[in-house]
């Protein structure tokens, strides 16, 4: 049980927040060029990399990927 809502829940719930951006740019755009699957390629990994980030992460690993974000900007 704890695998359903501690995974399969949170999951469903990502899932159904991410899917309508990038629907909805595919369905105003034609569909039929490079640019048009360059951008709603785009569009989808940025919604999911921030959907995943403010709801899909605890805070220990928020933690974690801001510490890998400061160690490669101290870097540059």
């Amino acid at each position: 049980k704890p695998f359903v809502t501690e995974v399969v829940f949170p999951l469903i719930y990502i899932t159904a927040l991410i899917l309508p951006l990038p629907l909805a740019i595919r369905y105003i755009m034609d569909g039929n060029g490079v640019i048009d699957f360059i951008t709603t390629t785009a569009v989808a990994v940025v919604c999911v990399m921030v959907v995943i980030y403010l709801i899909g992460l605890k805070k220990e690993e928020k933690s974690i990927i801001h510490n890998i974000i400061k160690k490669i900007l101290c870097k540059a």
